[in-house]
């Protein structure tokens, strides 16, 4: 087996290279060596934390500069002939140094430079490599046609899928994970370059209805391969609704299902990508460690089925699971990924309507307390003006001094005009900030569509709920709430209908009890 050398700065990582190293590599082309100044510069790779790097065990090995340095004057060798191809980046041009003292390095550990490229360059890289390239990913297409025809054999699996985000849209697929039985996971790697063939291979697998399919939060994976044109079929069990039905006021996510069922606590996706404004997506990520999170998701989603699926059974709610839950699943995920039709340009021009309408309430306030420079949403500054300046009954008291919560001033509305102003005025602030603004920066604006998220396990009720954004409480009590409500439209040649029920759940009640009182009464 050959290895590949390839140099290259962190700009060149940027701009194709990582096309190159993420292939998948036929039986001639054994390992990748990534040589780059400082591996954390380095996008969508990680070093090995324990061995550094290594060529025999790694399909894509990583070593920063200093190592390399390290490893060669210690004389170490690996036993197999090195081909270098060394690539470098515009950079590299201002660093000379660097250059000459890597491809030195991989001379004296066994490598020969072939030629140097630019990262525009990118099809000569390529075509210069001494050993065959084929564009795959983690696990190549024979081998995951393989993987799918044991799935294939089976009656249930479990899966997860991993992508660079939860923008439906715009994020795109890592890898995906499997599991049959407990403690043992397979994960394929997805690229952008392998990605239609390997959706087109795992689809007769997903696709076939005498297969069961396991997943935590399974909408979510079932949108991720809807966007690939995979649809899955047959009967899907959801960890995370199942336990829902068990216990609707616990938490359900599987960090910790897996501490209070398993007694095991999962790898954090945190020591993966980090957090805050650090935080990389899971393409930035070793495949190695991908793999490893990724499998245990799988693994472990399939050893809570093996709990919490029995305790459903025993509590006789199989018939409410399959029958009203599951499919939900189906329809919550099509409504999701239809999303809502929002007119953009008229909702924009009532944002500049509410917020001239603001300016003249807050004007109109402050030429009442004779304070030109009082600020409205202070409350502070609010109760001084009021219960001292102007005198107004003081019906309650904080810590930090007067209240001026909304139920106080309902009180004293009739006490001075200056009262029924500031109500306006917070109402109008709300109305702008939570649904104009709030909803025009959650908009897509190619699609002029906004798109929820609908939750099943939120509610211990067992009612639907929405979020990110709430489409559920669009104001309807005031005049200026019902306007907000025009914004949202069909689209062309289709028609939207907006339904409620009095009293749903007690109306349900009477239905499935058949209770003589209550179906007189709903």
């Amino acid at each position: 087996k050959k290895v590949v050398a390839v140099i290259g700065d962190s700009t060149f990582m940027h701009s194709g290279m990582t096309g190159l190293v993420n292939m998948a590599y036929n039986e001639s082309c054994g390992t990748v060596i990534i040589v780059d100044n400082s591996i954390t510069g380095m996008t969508g790779h990680q070093q090995n934390p324990t061995t550094g790097f290594n060529l025999k065990g790694d399909p894509c090995a990583k070593i920063d500069l200093e190592t390399l340095c390290r490893a060669a004057d210690s004389g170490y060798r690996y036993g197999v002939p090195v081909m270098g191809v060394t690539a470098v980046g515009k950079e590299m041009e201002r660093t000379p140094k660097y250059f000459l003292l890597a491809t030195r390095v991989l001379a004296e550990l066994g490598a020969s430079v072939i030629k140097t490229y630019y990262c525009e360059d990118f099809e000569k890289v390529v075509a210069a490599c001494p050993v065959p390239i084929v564009i795959a990913g983690g696990k190549k297409l024979p081998e995951l046609e393989a993987l799918v025809a044991r799935l294939s054999s089976v009656k249930e699996f479990s899966f997860a899928t991993e992508t660079t985000g939860f923008d439906m849209f715009r994020d795109r697929i890592v890898g995906m994970s499997f599991a049959v039985e407990a403690h043992e996971a397979w994960y394929v790697d997805f690229s952008v370059e392998n990605t239609p063939a390997f959706a087109e291979a795992v689809r007769p697998l997903f696709e076939n209805e005498a297969i069961t399919k396991v997943a935590q939060n399974i909408k979510f994976d079932m949108m991720v391969l809807a966007r690939l044109g995979v649809e899955v079929r047959g009967r899907l069990i959801d960890t995370m609704i199942v336990h829902y039905l068990l216990d609707p006021e616990s938490r359900h996510n599987m960090d910790f299902l897996a501490e209070r069922y398993l007694n095991y606590s999962p790898i954090s996706i945190e020591t993966l990508i980090g957090k805050g404004a650090k935080q990389l997506t899971m393409d930035m990520v070793g495949v190695e460690r991908v793999a490893e999170y990724a499998a245990e998701d799988a693994d472990v989603t399939l050893r809570l089925k093996h709990v919490l699926y029995p305790e459903v059974e025993k509590m006789a709610m199989l018939d409410l699971y399959h029958n009203i839950e599951a499919p939900m699943i189906d329809v919550l995920a099509a409504m999701e990924m239809a999303g809502v039709t929002v007119d953009c340009e008229a909702l924009a021009r009532y944002a500049v309507e509410l917020r001239e309408m603001l300016q003249r309430l807050e004007s109109e306030v402050r030429e009442m307390a004779g304070e030109p420079a009082l600020n409205i949403n202070s409350s502070r500054q609010l109760g001084e003006v009021l219960f001292e300046e102007m005198g107004l009954p003081c019906l309650k008291k904080t810590k930090t001094g007067y209240s001026t919560a909304a139920d106080v001033l309902e009180k004293l509305r009739f006490e001075h005009p200056i009262v029924d102003k500031i109500l306006n005025y917070r109402t109008l602030a709300k109305l702008k900030s939570t649904y104009a603004d709030g909803l025009l920066a959650v908009m897509d604006m190619d699609t002029e569509k906004i798109y929820s998220t609908f939750n099943q396990t939120i509610t211990a009720t067992g009612r639907i709920s929405s979020t990110e954004p709430n489409l559920q409480n669009i104001p309807v009590r005031s005049e200026l709430g019902r306007e907000m409500r025009k914004f949202f439209k069909a689209k062309d040649g289709c028609v939207r209908i907006d339904a409620d029920y009095s009293q749903i759940e007690l109306r349900m009640l009477a239905g499935f009890s058949q209770d003589a009182n209550l179906l007189a009464a709903f």
